[in-house]
């Protein structure tokens, strides 16, 4: 989760150092975007292990 947040913001800082941009809209642009991507992917594999172990207590 941690990786994805940062590549985001390593890329945005890079973007933002490329255009010199005064404010870093990038970096939030694209932090906020790998954050949710790493999100979805948490809730993603919570359902997974859920289901899972619903599928245990089932049988």
């Amino acid at each position: 989760m941690a990786a994805i947040t940062g590549l985001g913001a390593y890329i945005g800082y890079k973007l933002d150092e490329h255009y010199q941009n005064e404010t870093p809209i990038y970096t939030i642009l694209l932090t906020f975007i790998g954050f949710s991507i790493a999100m979805y992917n948490v809730i993603k594999q919570a359902n997974k292990i859920s289901k899972s172990n619903d599928d245990a207590y089932d049988e």
